[in-house]
């Protein structure tokens, strides 16, 4: 069944544009199933077919990346205090055992962040107005040179927002980013 598919994408792809490399994406089964095939015939071998983990494999990939990193940052423990989730449940989110859960946790972790990182460069900015013309982004590259802390929360939001924008996208029908644009 996947070796069919698989020619059938080749098949299309070779239509649609010919001389391309054809790419499918499949859970962790199928995922496995395809690459046997890649390695038992050599017309679907890895140089003329690229298989790829599906959107929910890669963000749980992420997510646990995250879990890695927050591992002993005291993250748990602000979520529990901030009634957000129990203990138990905040524990479950460094190994992203439930990938919907986790996902609103990181969600609201991004925003807790960045409210007051967004307050404090508005703070500086008001009191630095008549000499500095710094953007928002160079004023967070200083920061990160000035304090480890800052520079740690600030990697944190950034694959925060990494994961979401990844899961936002592979949420998203094919072609819906270009139709604007034809």
């Amino acid at each position: 069944m996947i070796k069919h598919a698989m020619a059938k994408v080749r098949d299309t792809t070779m239509i649609l544009n010919p001389g391309r490399i054809p790419v499918i994406t499949a859970d962790q089964p199928l995922y496995a199933l395809a690459k046997q095939i890649q390695w038992k015939w050599p017309e679907y071998g890895e140089g003329k077919f690229v298989v790829m983990f599906g959107g929910l494999h890669i963000e749980m990939a992420s997510l646990r990346s995250i879990g890695t990193l927050l591992g002993d940052s005291g993250w748990t423990s602000a979520i529990v205090e901030a009634n957000v989730a129990s203990p138990g449940t905040s524990e479950s989110f460094l190994s992203a055992s439930s990938v919907t859960k986790t996902r609103q946790a990181h969600q609201i972790t991004a925003c807790s962040l960045y409210e007051p990182m967004r307050k404090a460069y508005n703070d500086f900015r008001s009191e630095e107005s008549k000499t500095s013309n710094i953007t928002f982004e160079d004023w967070r590259e200083k920061r990160k040179q000035e304090s480890p802390q800052f520079q740690f929360w600030n990697l944190v939001l950034d694959m925060k927002l990494l994961t979401s924008l990844q899961t936002t996208m592979s949420t998203m029908p094919v072609g819906s980013l270009f139709t604007s644009e034809i």
